[in-house]
């Protein structure tokens, strides 16, 4: 069973995605240069790379193990000083990878979904570690790249093999098509909360995944530079549970009060950009 949307779900995809790449909070991104967001300035800094957001999020509670435990759970955590990278899968030594339980295969069917403006997302959300100094406490999320892989326990140690194994497609990139290459710069102390507290929500329009089957693994690979002290962790956001093939007339879950406060800041970001 696909867990995608069906007519008359694919008449809306069009409007999802021209209210993404055309109208979605004033973001406007260039037609051909880089974009690179800034989320040190404030609480309320956002932007959109190649349809998808990326906001400050403070919705999540904080400390190690308590992280992500509303979604499923952390899937993914990388170490290393300086550049570092990695995907989540149950094989172990690949990448950068911190190998344990918080490193693993991730079923398609256990992600969620939030409807921003009508428009339906896939969120996850990002945990960054590093110094509590002024030079310290930023770091860039240089890559972004979400796959769908119809076999777990993948295991190569560069990005070239994980893009050009027969059994991944790639779903969403952020160095990708129109806005080439991007990054964004994160502040692990922006908040105060320290470790064990999402730093950023990164929201993934529904429409990337169409055609991915609910017994699909999804696949993310993401690199960091400026890499300081602790790991870097993921994990799904918390929201409801992906559309059924036929969800009648009211496919949109109810948002949380951790999702209605990341859409009430999106916003305020909306006025302030007009």
């Amino acid at each position: 069973m696909k867990m995608t949307p069906k007519p008359p779900h694919k008449r809306a995809a069009a409007k999802y995605a021209l209210a993404i790449g055309c109208t979605l909070f004033g973001w406007l991104s260039p037609p051909v240069e880089a974009v690179s967001i800034d989320l040190t300035t404030s609480i309320n800094a956002g932007g959109e790379i190649n349809g998808a957001i990326f906001l400050v999020d403070n919705s999540q509670p904080a400390g190690t193990g308590i992280f992500g435990r509303d979604a499923g759970g952390v899937f993914l955590r990388i170490q290393v000083t300086g550049t570092e990278q990695g995907y989540n899968t149950s094989a172990n030594g690949v990448m950068d990878n911190k190998t344990g339980p918080f490193t693993r295969d991730l079923l398609y069917s256990t992600l969620n979904t939030v409807s921003i403006e009508g428009s339906l997302y896939v969120p996850f959300l990002l945990d960054t570690n590093e110094m509590n100094t002024v030079e310290g406490r930023t770091i860039t999320m240089e890559s972004l790249k979400i796959f769908s892989s119809t076999t777990g326990g993948l295991s190569h140690g560069d990005i070239g093999g994980l893009e050009g194994d027969a059994a991944t497609t790639l779903l969403y990139d952020l160095d990708g098509t129109p806005d080439g290459d991007s990054s964004v710069l994160l502040d692990y102390d922006l908040i105060g909360r320290g470790s064990g507290a999402a730093d950023m929500g990164v929201f993934i329009p529904l429409i990337n995944f169409a055609g991915v089957e609910d017994d699909e693994y999804i696949v993310l690979y993401s690199s960091f530079s400026g890499a300081d002290a602790g790991f870097e962790e993921w994990t799904p956001g918390a929201q409801g549970p992906l559309p059924p093939d036929d969800p009648g007339p009211n496919p949109l879950p109810e948002p949380s009060t951790g999702v209605m406060g990341l859409i009430g800041l999106m916003l305020i970001l909306r006025r302030r950009n007009r």
